[in-house]
């Protein structure tokens, strides 16, 4: 008995008093380059270069890169087109527009760097066709504020014979208060659901964020095409709503909140969905890790276009 205690403790001692100290170098390596482009007919052609950064750097920001020449050139051969540096990274033309159904591609050389490519197209223009009604929600008068419900319906006229994708944004006037009640979509088919649901803002506990935007596909899984409506509430300043009585059904400028559906690309799909599933995800300590989708070869980011079309609210 006292042979085995003896043991015991002699045991606990040595593991106790063992330790060791490792000292791992890392190698160093040269940051990546990273991309940031979205084009659109509306704008001239612009591109941010910028640095990755290291999990372990004191600063979390943007280190522009000046020393890159960036090319455009489109598939058909009608366009190279050299962009010229306005600092901080930026890489920008002066008149040039992308145009839709145009293939682009990118690449970008720098000294002592590997040479770097991105393509991607804008999509074809499309028919949208809208209508909406305003109504009051809640009236309260003790902070001179109507909360007022918008219904939206959407219907798109893209090729048939294609997969599309999109984002709505919905932004408040500057005149009112936040959204008060997240996008809440329906389709002619019922809610979308599944891989084409649409792609909320969404913390780790399951709130929406204040961000108000939705990216989905005009598919369902079985491949049928889907009309949609949309439904959000937003806070009104009395002024803005007696006006609204007064002109009969016409907010006045600098009350209404602004809507922009976008007809974007796959890459833009992929690239944005995956990016806001890691913001969030990364808050959670027991989710996995997800990469972004990056179409950048040679480095990271995104070169992505789209066509854009505000849905006037007023």
């Amino acid at each position: 008995m006292f042979n085995r205690v003896r043991y015991l403790v002699v045991l606990s001692a040595a593991l106790v008093g063992c330790e060791t100290t490792l000292e791992i170098e890392l190698p160093s390596v040269n940051p990546a380059t990273v991309v940031n482009s979205y084009f659109t007919p509306d704008s001239v052609w612009s591109v941010h270069l910028s640095r990755a950064q290291s999990l372990r750097a004191e600063q979390a920001r943007f280190i522009g890169i000046s020393d890159a020449q960036v090319t455009i050139t489109s598939k058909d051969g009608n366009l190279e087109l050299i962009l010229d540096h306005f600092g901080e990274g930026v890489y920008r033309a002066t008149m040039t527009h992308p145009k839709p159904g145009t293939e682009y591609q990118l690449n970008v050389e720098r000294f002592g760097h590997p040479s770097l490519q991105a393509h991607d197209y804008v999509p074809t223009e499309i028919e949208v066709e809208y209508t909406y009604k305003l109504v009051e929600a809640a009236h309260l008068a003790v902070f001179e504020t109507v909360y007022v419900e918008a219904h939206v319906t959407v219907s798109l006229k893209d090729k048939e014979e294609e997969r599309n994708y999109y984002k709505l944004v919905v932004v408040p006037a500057a005149a009112n208060n936040d959204l008060k009640r997240p996008l809440l979509f329906e389709t002619t088919a019922g809610s979308i659901v599944g891989e084409n649901a649409p792609h909320y803002d969404i913390s780790p506990s399951g709130e929406r964020l204040g961000l108000r935007d939705a990216i989905f596909s005009d598919r369902t899984k079985n491949g049928e095409r889907i009309e949609f409506s949309i439904s959000f509430s937003f806070a009104l300043r009395e002024d803005c709503y007696w006006a609204y009585i007064d002109a009969n059904t016409t907010l006045a400028g600098g009350c209404s909140p602004a809507a922009y559906l976008m007809h974007i690309s796959k890459a833009f799909y992929d690239y944005a969905l995956t990016y806001r599933l890691q913001r969030h995800l990364s808050a959670e300590p027991n989710s996995e890790p997800i990469a972004v989708t990056s179409n950048v070869n040679g480095g990271v980011g995104v070169f992505a276009g789209f066509v854009g079309y505000k849905l006037d609210l007023k």
